[in-house]
């Protein structure tokens, strides 16, 4: 029962949500972070990074500190950033990826680019994994979402209608 904020001081800082008590803060790593995702089992914190970086703090189980961090590195990036995506299964990281309309996924373990996903035609705003983490959605300022398979890379749906950029997409619980 964990809360973290980040702060326009380039500080992170963790919270007991029950008690209200801050647990813990922490410099942030060269830039300030502008959103954040835990992983399912709490053990790791996805931040997308002012500058065109991702980064991900590592915890113990239950750590109200991290133990490390590290910097996801991905294909040339202008500076831009979705809010990053943690699949279910805490398997994978995956992000909006520059001007360009990718869509970045890393293996969380090791750290490693596994899937590079191209289709849309400008930054993509949003990223999201279905609750079973079978299917991905995405939502461009080329005003698409797109649904993908992050297993195979494959682009399975497009949907076309909205007149201006797609801020954010999410699944239902039932996906």
């Amino acid at each position: 029962r964990r809360l973290a904020t980040a702060h326009d001081d380039q500080s992170i800082r963790m919270w007991d949500v029950r008690t209200g008590t801050q647990l813990a803060s922490w410099p942030d790593q060269e830039s300030k972070t502008v959103s954040m995702a835990f992983s399912p089992d709490g053990t790791r914190l996805a931040c997308s990074v002012a500058g065109g970086h991702a980064l991900v703090w590592e915890f113990t189980p239950n750590g109200q500190r991290p133990t490390a961090a590290v910097t996801l590195v991905g294909p040339g990036c202008n500076g831009r950033l979705s809010a990053p995506a943690v699949s279910p299964d805490d398997a994978w990281v995956a992000l909006g990826y520059g001007e360009e309309g990718q869509v970045v996924i890393w293996d969380a373990r090791s750290r490693c680019v596994v899937r590079v996903l191209q289709g849309h035609g400008a930054f993509v705003r949003s990223v999201v994994f279905s609750p079973d983490g079978s299917r991905l959605a995405t939502g461009s300022e080329d005003g698409s979402v797109r649904l993908w398979d992050p297993v195979s890379g494959d682009e399975l749906l497009v949907l076309r209608g909205h007149e201006g950029f797609i801020h954010t997409v999410t699944f239902s619980p039932d996906g």
